[in-house]
């Protein structure tokens, strides 16, 4: 793949990425406005769902999918075909499981919403299959154009429905129209890629990806769903739909929120996958500028939002959200904590340390589930955002633990105590002069900046190494 193909892709996935969350955040405040906390709670809960269900068809095999038809662009169809037999099977297992989960947990008035939603599996099993083929075939733009489509059709008639006072299970059709409107997409442009005359039927393959299952499920099971079973579990306890509406109005701002560290990994990866065969010492010192400048950007900008959270959440979900300020603080911290978790998670996989994903998405997701299960009921929607701090935080430290023993990554080189001092020094300034807002951010960064240049947090040569790195890989790339 050359330079220029690699950059128009990642302004695909980019624009699609930022365009599709908009659209949702939008969808989302409007109905926070209308529906009110119960109303909010009931759509989001059913949308987790559904993100949760268009990422489980393939049990995980869309890596393995997207890698094989990149080395062998003939057997796309064969592939294509190959997964969608599997997803479909699975698709079947996740039609009941959702079905089942909707009568058993929840009121007899989102019974037929869970039913809906379950048969929104079988468009996904196909259209997670053929992105997935897609995406080997380096045709971002086309994955990315339909996203941005079915988007935009959802949104559209969702929020027109709510206008016309349209029940919930009214939204969940709308949900599962685009899906089959993305199919239909989808198959219009893999028509000269299927011929019925070829061998498509594969058994030989079929059963080389269900070897592949326990592994890529597992790693899928537990990055899915760290960071979607908080809102689940609050919808499924008394109060629930108050307490997930609540929840979700801090949340979605989160979403918002970790875009930026996911756009960065996006572009750092493949720098560092290549200064890592090349250089490791070269790497290890790189990755330790970056860490620090991202880090030196990152906390600030968090400590700024949690100050200015009062007046954010309310002016976009309205004043009946106040009470999900405090929640939206406290996610603010998680985001801080993803960039920090994506550029240690850059660090591992460059060094070829894939089987150590399992181990980190692991031992993350018991904290995750124990931290629910534990602080939800005593707390409710503050439960939930304590819990998904803690397993991020938690997250770190694992990922920290073994980039510092595989790739060299020390505290020292990172430079946490600066970070940490200057970020405190600047809590401390916006703190005691509080009650004049722009007053108090303009002063706290400026102490940012001083104590961390005092320490030398970051110095003149840090910048120097990060042109050097890019210059490098724009070379390395481009030959």
């Amino acid at each position: 793949m050359n330079f220029r193909l690699a950059l128009k892709n990642l302004f695909s996935l980019s624009l699609m990425r930022i365009l599709t969350a908009f659209i949702s955040f939008a969808l989302f405040g409007f109905i926070a406005r209308v529906w009110g906390p119960d109303g909010l709670g009931e759509y989001s809960t059913i949308f987790t769902y559904f993100i949760l269900l268009m990422q489980f068809p393939l049990l995980g095999l869309h890596i393995i999918v997207a890698r094989d038809v990149a080395a062998q662009h003939d057997d796309m169809a064969r592939y294509i075909t190959a997964s969608c037999m599997l997803s479909l099977c699975s698709s079947i297992v996740l039609a009941i499981v959702v079905c089942t989960v909707g009568w058993v947990g929840y009121d007899e008035s989102m019974h037929w919403v869970f039913f809906v939603l379950a048969l929104t599996c079988f468009p996904t099993a196909i259209i997670v299959s053929i992105e997935s083929a897609l995406i080997g075939r380096e045709k971002m733009t086309v994955i990315s154009k339909v996203n941005i489509i079915e988007s935009i059709i959802r949104s559209v008639l969702s929020a027109l429905l709510v206008v016309f006072g349209a029940p919930l299970i009214a939204l969940v059709i709308v949900l599962l129209l685009g899906r089959f409107i993305s199919l239909a997409f989808y198959l219009v442009e893999i028509r000269a890629s299927i011929r019925v005359a070829s061998r498509l039927i594969d058994l030989t393959l079929l059963k080389h990806l269900l070897k592949k299952v326990p592994l890529f499920f597992g790693i899928l099971l537990f990055s899915a769903s760290i960071g979607k079973l908080d809102l689940i579990f609050l919808s499924l306890t008394e109060d629930g739909m108050r307490e997930a509406g609540i929840y979700s109005a801090a949340f979605k701002l989160y979403e918002m929120g970790i875009m930026v560290p996911a756009m960065i990994s996006v572009v750092l990866f493949p720098v560092f996958s290549r200064l890592f065969i090349h250089n490791r010492k070269e790497f290890a010192l790189q990755f330790s500028v970056i860490t620090r400048l991202v880090s030196g950007i990152g906390l600030p900008c968090t400590i700024v939002v949690c100050a200015l959270a009062g007046d954010i959440l309310p002016m976009i979900f309205g004043r009946q959200y106040e009470e999900s300020v405090f929640l939206f603080q406290l996610l603010s911290g998680a985001i801080f904590c993803t960039a920090i978790d994506q550029l240690l998670s850059i660090a591992l996989l460059s060094a070829k340390q894939e089987k150590l994903e399992l181990r980190v998405l692991a031992s993350t997701f018991i904290v995750y589930v124990i931290s629910l299960l534990f602080f939800i009921p005593l707390f409710g929607s503050l439960g939930a955002a304590i819990g998904t701090l803690m397993a991020l935080i938690m997250k770190v430290l694992v990922r920290y633990y073994y980039a510092s023993s595989i790739v060299g990554v020390s505290l020292a080189s990172l430079k946490v105590h600066p970070l940490l001092a200057s970020g405190a020094a600047m809590s401390l300034v916006m703190y005691w002069l509080s009650p004049n807002i722009a007053w108090s951010i303009c002063l706290g960064l400026l102490t940012y900046l001083l104590v961390l240049l005092v320490l030398k947090g970051v110095t003149k040569s840090d910048l120097r190494q990060l042109q050097t790195v890019f210059v490098s890989n724009n070379r390395d790339a481009d030959s």
